[in-house]
């Protein structure tokens, strides 16, 4: 699956920024990781405006941003549905 980077005015001005942060923000990463770390996350929306997260770059925490994200809707008039983006997280 070929995924594109977002915009800058797809990353600055979407949802889905405000949605991963709420919900990976209560996440406690560092059981899981021992330092930064940046992951990229390609997802896609689907026709409900879903998050909907194809995988990671990292197994380790693959299974954990996949059940946190996925199928949290969003405001997405920026996205087109059902083509896969990338969303770089840093997580420290």
């Amino acid at each position: 699956v070929r995924s594109k980077p977002l915009s800058k005015s797809q990353f600055f001005s979407i949802d889905i920024l405000h949605c991963a942060k709420r919900t990976l923000i209560q996440l406690h990463f560092s059981t899981l990781i021992d330092k930064e770390t940046l992951i990229q996350v390609d997802f896609m929306i689907n026709s409900s405006n879903e998050i909907v997260v194809i995988g990671t770059n990292d197994a380790n925490l693959d299974n954990v941003i996949k059940s946190s994200l996925n199928y949290k809707k969003l405001d997405v008039s920026l996205l087109k549905k059902n083509e896969v983006y990338t969303l770089p997280i840093r997580i420290k």
